[in-house]
């Protein structure tokens, strides 16, 4: 019988059961740091055909061990070795590159998050993060703050639930590091979403057919130019019409409603 560990081999900590993995959770355990700088320059520094282990033999070459290592050799030595010719090869330059991506490079919040390599911090919770702006700006109020342990956190968790927010909470530490990124602002999305659709047929008092139209269509309704099983609403001020377009609305069972009351759906 195989007798697992019990202590990390690298730093010597307790190993921990997480589901069915046996894990480090010392922060500052060298295989944990080199964990995080992989996946953070992976991600902030992507570029073709740089692999990681030419990344990490010419970062232990600066002495870089960690994202913070990584950092302080950015804001202290990095333009003044560029500038000083260090980086003079292909593989430097690409190396060159990869730095200035990372330091100077505006990213959105959804791939600085990725970046992080926070657990259950993916792709999918990323997003819906970094496109809801109350989760949005509550990062940003963390990376700049020590929140107290009771602080609410309710506009991340009602984007990606609690287990996901759990872990954040439990990662504030490395939400710091963007700090050391340069990160988007927010920008709001259009709601692309179709409330409804509609078909006009016949004389209107409001407006010309096109106006209405406008008008609907700035409020998120689609027009359609005929009565199909997508048409959600027939609109016309005779809703008794023997016209093709009331007799189709009928047999597809498409509600027929007047003008006034297509208003009042606009919420005009």
């Amino acid at each position: 019988m195989v007798e697992l560990p019990t202590n990390c081999p690298v730093c010597g900590s307790k190993l921990e059961w997480k589901g069915v993995d046996l894990v480090c959770n010392n922060p500052n355990c060298e295989n944990r740091r080199q964990a995080d700088l992989e996946i953070w320059t992976e991600i902030l520094g992507e570029y073709e055909g740089l692999a990681w282990i030419t990344k990490k033999k010419y970062l232990d070459d600066l002495g870089i061990k960690s994202i913070e290592d990584l950092n302080d050799y950015v804001k202290s030595k990095f333009d003044k070795d560029v500038e000083d010719g260090k980086y003079n090869s292909i593989t430097d330059k690409k190396i060159e590159t990869m730095i200035n991506m990372i330091a100077y490079a505006e990213v959105p919040l959804e791939k600085a998050l990725q970046a992080l390599n926070i657990e259950r911090l993916g792709v999918e919770s990323s997003k819906k993060i970094a496109n809801d702006k109350a989760a949005y700006n509550l990062i940003m109020t963390i990376k700049n703050n020590d929140l107290p342990t009771d602080y609410s956190f309710e506009d991340i968790e009602k984007v990606v639930g609690p287990a996901t927010t759990r872990l954040i909470i439990e990662n504030q530490s490395k939400l710091k590091r963007l700090n050391y990124i340069k990160i988007l602002p927010f920008v709001e999305k259009e709601n692309n979403e179709i409330k409804g659709t509609f078909c006009i047929t016949g004389k209107l008092n409001r407006g010309s057919r096109n106006e209405i139209i406008e008008l609907a269509e700035s409020k998120g309704w689609k027009s359609l130019k005929g009565v199909t099983k997508d048409c959600n609403y027939l609109v016309t001020n005779d809703t008794t019409s023997g016209s093709s377009k009331n007799k189709k609305a009928q047999q597809l069972g498409t509600k027929i409603i007047n003008e006034d009351e297509f208003f009042e759906l606009l919420g005009e």
